[in-house]
């Protein structure tokens, strides 16, 4: 049943990027490797609550107490990859250090209301 749900994922994401002018191989395998990793990441979360009483088990405390492991698990890819090409962008480059404290205030303030909700 699961190697179905997954052969349906599949076929529609590639229907979805077949008629694509710049399609990516790499772009592609990369699509495909973040929807196994993902419901790979939900079926596990799944046996470890298994075991948890049921209000453990509700979508909400799952959420809360995955967000932050979620978030510092991808904090390295993050700065490997996507740092040292943000920070040839003219943002970094010509906007004064007060604007870069007011844009990480806001997106940190969205994050802090987005995780108390």
């Amino acid at each position: 049943k699961v190697s179905l749900i997954v052969a349906i994922i599949s076929a529609g994401l590639m229907v979805a990027s077949f008629g694509q002018t710049d399609f990516s191989f790499v772009g592609f395998v990369l699509v495909m490797g973040s929807s196994c990793c993902s419901g790979l990441r939900w079926a596990m979360t799944q046996l470890l609550g298994a075991a948890a009483p049921d209000q453990a088990r509700a979508p909400l405390p799952v959420i809360y107490l995955m967000a932050p492991a979620s978030a510092l698990g991808l904090l390295p890819f993050c700065l490997v990859i996507e740092a040292p090409h943000y920070a040839g962008t003219a943002f970094f480059r010509d906007a004064a250090p007060g604007v870069w404290w007011a844009t990480a205030g806001m997106v940190l303030a969205g994050g802090a209301v987005s995780f108390l909700l």
